[in-house]
């Protein structure tokens, strides 16, 4: 009987080892396919990497200039408020307004487009917090000829609660002086 369990013994000792080195064949022959495969892939990776860098020298695709600060809200509500002046500091004219407004129509049916504020752009004034008549501060106003246009910039805060309701019933009157048109 002790024979026997011996026999069966080795013979599993046997199968088990017949069955990793079986595997391991394996993992070498897939090993080999994945080294194969990476390295075919060198090459397509080298050519996205250099059109990435072509697209990205005519989009910019991963700009964004809120990767240079972290200020106070104020001073993005700044910087947003001259890219979209038409005489703001980077010598564009209505470009950036247009393309703002040509965004805000893509979503909203052409609703700026409708409404004719396009022919005005040039005239267009942009505010930073600007006050409303309960003396809360609306981050961006644009003043395109009649149509008005408030911008919340939230690159680090949630909305207050009522924050955009009460603008829209505060705005719905006659608009307050501006605060600032920096």
């Amino acid at each position: 009987m002790l024979e026997r369990l011996q026999n069966f013994f080795d013979g599993l000792a046997s199968d088990l080892a017949e069955e990793l080195e079986a595997q391991r064949r394996e993992d070498e022959e897939l090993e080999a396919g994945l080294d194969v495969f990476f390295a075919g892939m060198a090459p397509a990776i080298a050519v996205a990497v250099q059109a990435q860098k072509v697209l990205d020298r005519v989009a910019a695709t991963n700009f964004s200039m809120f990767h240079y600060f972290n200020e106070k809200e104020i001073r993005v509500s700044g910087i947003l408020a001259d890219l979209l002046r038409p005489d703001g500091s980077h010598g564009q004219g209505t470009t950036f307004l247009r393309l703002f407004l040509e965004e805000i129509d893509r979503g909203g049916k052409e609703l700026i487009r409708k409404l004719g504020a396009y022919g005005s752009l040039e005239k267009c004034s942009a505010y930073t917090e600007y006050r409303t008549s309960e003396g809360r501060s609306i981050d961006i106003v644009l003043k395109l000829g009649d149509m008005w246009i408030g911008i919340e910039n939230k690159p680090w805060a949630h909305e207050q609660p009522g924050q955009l309701q009460h603008y829209l019933i505060s705005c719905g009157r006659k608009m307050p002086k501006r605060a600032s048109s920096t």
